[in-house]
């Protein structure tokens, strides 16, 4: 993740997520925008196998879902935020 022209990390990283938690997200993640690597992968075999069961909304788009690059060309990073129902 870029700010500035420098990559973002270690307490930077850390200052970024504690703000996103200050905003009412249950949890903020960072990942690497990589289409070609093992998650890529996983989620095709995944839905390759039949796992997503009657959830056909996940194979549409499914390169796009796999990578990041797809959807905003040259992203590196992708942020992840997870909220509670309970």
């Amino acid at each position: 993740m870029k700010a500035g022209g420098a990559r973002l990390a270690g307490e930077a990283r850390e200052a970024l997520r504690r703000r996103f938690l200050g905003l009412g997200f249950d949890t903020a993640r960072f990942a690497r925008a990589d289409g070609a690597g093992a998650a890529a992968r996983r989620l095709r075999e995944w839905l390759a196998a039949g796992c997503h069961a009657d959830m056909h909304w996940l194979e549409r788009n499914a390169d796009r879902r796999a990578s990041a690059d797809a959807v905003v060309s040259g992203a590196r990073t992708v942020v992840v935020f997870g909220v509670s129902y309970g």
